[in-house]
C-alpha cells in the first residue's frame, strides 16, 4: 500500500490533501484476491511554490521492515499569472 510520510516531504503547506481512494484492478473486479489495484491520492494547490512529495510503498504484513519502494515527486505550483 502506498503511504504519504508527511515528515519526509517538504513544502506540503502548498498542497491541500483531499484524501485517498483505492481503485480495484480489472482482475479484482472479477473476484480474484491479491491482484493489483491503484491507490489514488487527491491534492489541490493551496499556494504557489515548490513541493517535494515523498511516497513510500509499505507491505503491512512486514511492518518492521523498511518500505519496499520510495518515490519523490518534485512539484511546481504556478500562480494564475505565471502560466
Amino acid at each position: 500500500m502506498w503511504a504519504l510520510p508527511f515528515d519526509k516531504s517538504e513544502g506540503l503547506e502548498r498542497l491541500i490533501y483531499l484524501g485517498t481512494r483505492y481503485q480495484p484492478g480489472a482482475a479484482e473486479a472479477k473476484g480474484l484476491v491479491g491482484v493489483p489495484g491503484s491507490d489514488i491520492f487527491h491534492f489541490a494547490a493551496a499556494q504557489p511554490g515548490k513541493v517535494s512529495l515523498t511516497m513510500t510503498y509499505l507491505r503491512p504484513w512486514l511492518w518492521h521492515e523498511a518500505p519496499a519502494k520510495s518515490v519523490v515527486f518534485e512539484i511546481v505550483i504556478l500562480s494564475k499569472t505565471e502560466h
